[in-house]
């Protein structure tokens, strides 16, 4: 029986998952540990890394990226203002 899934669901489950372990993942692990299938992560990670919203390497994995957070650690240069 085929199961039908919704990326955006499923986009956001695995970036919950990325953020909880806080090390990269490759695509394997995350559907063992969300008990997904391959394809059915293939395309939540395609669709987040196209957003920008996860990296990839090939050593590691899937990692969440962390814009806010880098952001909020570079200082700012107020002299320009």
């Amino acid at each position: 029986m085929d199961e039908i899934y919704r990326v955006e669901e499923l986009r956001l489950k695995v970036l919950k998952l990325l953020r909880e372990r806080g090390t990269p993942m490759k695509s394997g692990p995350i559907c063992l540990a969300l008990g997904l299938p391959l394809w059915a992560v293939t395309a939540a990670l395609e669709s987040a890394l196209k957003g920008g919203l996860v990296s990839y390497e090939p050593v590691l994995g899937f990692g969440v990226v962390v814009a806010e957070l880098k952001a909020k650690i570079e200082p700012t240069d107020w002299s320009a203002a």
